[in-house]
């Protein structure tokens, strides 16, 4: 009796809210591939299971980081205005920052969406 080896099911569900509908197949069919031919056989089912989660992280690193970098940015520089222009009412700052970073998460969300196909991105 012989067994398929096969990795997380949300982690491909995961994948596919990440990259391009039209790339989802080649990527996961080429990620499968290696983790049955090559990486299961080699480091068995708990190691091969985290290095398909770690591909999978890979993919939405590179697919979302610039927005991650932005976001990052915004709050290193939110961060620095306060330390070295102090004010005593915060509140006309703090409104700023939490729309500029809603604004970023809506547009990461936006885009995301329209270039995976998922509306569930």
């Amino acid at each position: 009796m012989t067994t398929v080896a096969t990795p997380p099911a949300w982690a491909d569900d995961f994948l596919r809210l990440v990259v391009r509908r039209a790339d989802f197949d080649a990527i996961s069919g080429d990620l499968l591939e290696e983790y049955r031919d090559r990486i299961h056989p080699a480091r068995g089912q708990a190691q091969a299971d985290f290095w398909y989660v770690k591909q999978i992280i890979g993919f939405a690193v590179r697919t979302v980081g610039v927005w991650g970098a932005l976001f990052g940015a915004a709050i290193v520089l939110r961060t620095a205005l306060d330390w070295f222009v102090p004010t005593s009412d915060f509140s006309f700052r703090s409104a700023m920052s939490t729309y500029f970073g809603l604004g970023l998460l809506l547009a990461t969300g936006f885009w995301s969406a329209w270039r995976s196909g998922e509306s569930r991105t």
